[in-house]
């Protein structure tokens, strides 16, 4: 059974590491539709009067803008100026559009192309929110200590939502090949939505389980815990691609909840995968590093890179099979950029060396793998570095060493998603039942998100029954609230009573004529992670 608990965060704009530089603004976005056509206005400003890139997307629930037009003209696209009055026409008589488009929202997005510092978002990463992040999820994480299992899920689960993201959850049973007793798997998500390419991933993740009655620190609480301070510093970021924090269950079983993942819809559109395992211990002594039998043949250069170190375990190796080049090498260059003199050893894994060398396919990067997907593996090779693999004395990790490695993880993941310096705008069709029925002026929503009370702003030409519904992403009714309005100007008060957090869509009608439908957040007090299956 999947079951889904949105954020109750709202995108922002990290100015402090853009500088001075402001984002653009696009203001009075409305549209107009015509016979096989959509006429689009909206007025553009940047502050530093920088051209733009804009982008036009279409959603048809009011949640996924993945609608890309096929023949949008005007001033879309690149080298846009700032000013007033821009205009774009949709036509769309060659196009399948599902449902009535009256109900589809809008959103535009402008890039001014502003190139944010790297470095400098990367050496937000701190060691002491990693640490509190260990501290979280670190102890054996098992059904043979239920407790403590189900406080790292809900640990985890609740760091995403707190954070701005849409938390998820995947649960899953599973039955072993040595015991007959089913175990409910329970994979997490947190996921920030792209501005441009909603149907396309890229994914950092590590799994939380561990074996029985062991309290993994390297494996694999350090993991989780840097996935989590990711997840922290990019919150409030702006990105093309979709971005999804992804810490999977049963790992230890068979890698049983990353193939779940990999078998199932949500695997659709994944771009590429960063995945952390076992990537905390960190020696100095010569010898401190074994290799495994053969590797001196199927990997030379990486076997004389650690031998020409007296085979130290002071570096990462960074891994990927023969889809995953491209990606494997653009990690290696993130660590030259952003963790110069850092060590690593990069093994790239060409089939048949792969079938053959299955240590290298031992974590929840081999189901990607497998789907011809390209995803690298970054780990200090658990039980080549460490006699506590699998045991009690699983307690080492070394957060520094963990950290320079999340630094180039992230600069990796930040250039896959495609990190933007974006206003964006959101028209519903409150503006065609503005031009069709004339019943409102100007209707508005705010604050959002929501924390504890909400107003509605009319300026209407025609008083009655203003009713006020919210629903959820599938369209569910949550609550409705009904009152009789006065022509004119007005403020109406809306508190959320007997809500959970999380985010919504408001959808306002006068006289039974939708008049402003988007989505809303409510971050209230009452936020649970809720149990149940």
């Amino acid at each position: 059974m999947i079951r889904k608990i949105l954020s109750v965060g709202l995108l922002a704009s990290a100015t402090a590491l853009f500088a001075q530089n402001q984002t653009p603004v696009i203001s009075n976005f409305n549209y107009t539709l015509g016979t096989g056509n959509i006429t689009f206005t909206y007025d553009l400003f940047d502050n530093e009067n920088d051209t733009c890139e804009v982008f036009l997307r279409a959603s048809a629930d009011g949640v996924t803008y993945n609608v890309k037009p096929l023949l949008a003209t005007g001033d879309v696209g690149s080298g846009i100026t700032i000013g007033a009055e821009k205009e774009i026409v949709w036509t769309h008589t060659i196009e399948f559009l599902p449902g009535n488009r009256e109900d589809y929202s809008f959103q535009l997005v402008a890039d001014d192309g502003f190139e944010l510092n790297i470095q400098n978002l990367v050496n937000q990463i701190d060691t002491n929110e990693i640490l509190i992040n260990f501290f979280k999820v670190y102890g054996n994480n098992h059904t043979a200590s239920p407790e403590h299992y189900q406080a790292t899920r809900e640990n985890i689960f609740t760091h995403y939502l707190i954070n701005g993201y849409t938390a998820e959850t995947d649960s899953f049973v599973f039955i072993g090949d040595e015991t007959v007793v089913p175990r409910e798997g329970l994979n997490i998500y947190g996921t920030k939505k792209g501005l441009v390419n909603q149907d396309s991933t890229v994914i950092m993740s590590g799994h939380y389980d561990t074996v029985e009655d062991t309290p993994g620190a390297d494996d694999n609480a350090m993991s989780v815990a840097v996935t989590m301070e990711a997840a922290r510093i990019l919150k409030n970021f702006q990105f093309k691609n979709n971005i999804r924090f992804a810490n999977w269950d049963l790992e230890e079983e068979g890698l049983v909840g990353a193939n779940y993942y990999a078998n199932s819809a949500k695997v659709l559109g994944t771009k590429s995968v960063i995945n952390f395992d076992g990537m905390t211990i960190y020696k100095t002594e010569p010898n401190s590093q074994k290799i495994p039998t053969g590797f001196n043949i199927l990997f030379p250069a990486a076997y004389a890179k650690a031998e020409a170190d007296s085979f130290r375990g002071n570096f990462i190796t960074v891994i990927g099979d023969l889809f995953s080049n491209q990606l494997n090498q653009k990690a290696i260059q993130a660590f030259e950029t952003y963790t110069p003199g850092f060590r690593y050893i990069e093994v790239t894994c060409p089939e048949p060396a792969c079938l053959i060398a299955t240590d290298l396919r031992r974590s929840d990067h081999a189901p990607f793998w497998d789907k011809g997907i390209p995803s690298v593996f970054m780990t200090s090779s658990t039980e080549f570095r460490t006699d506590c693999y699998h045991q009690l004395c699983d307690t080492t990790y070394n957060v520094w060493y963990s950290g320079e490695v999340l630094k180039a993880a992230t600069a990796l993941l930040v250039e896959q998603a495609g990190i933007m310096h974006a206003g964006t705008a959101v028209a519903s069709n409150v503006t065609g039942v503005r031009e069709k029925n004339q019943v409102a002026v100007d209707v508005r929503f705010f604050p959002n998100p929501v924390v504890e009370s909400a107003y509605i702003a009319l300026d209407v030409k025609t008083g009655g029954e203003l009713e006020l519904t919210l629903l959820q992403s599938d369209g569910k009714i949550v609550k409705q609230m009904k009152q009789t309005v006065a022509a004119g100007k007005q403020n109406v008060v809306w508190q959320p009573k007997e809500v959970e957090s999380g985010q919504y869509i408001v959808r306002i009608s006068l006289n039974g004529k939708t008049v402003l439908s988007e989505n809303i957040v409510l971050a209230l007090d009452n936020t649970k992670y809720k149990h149940g299956h």
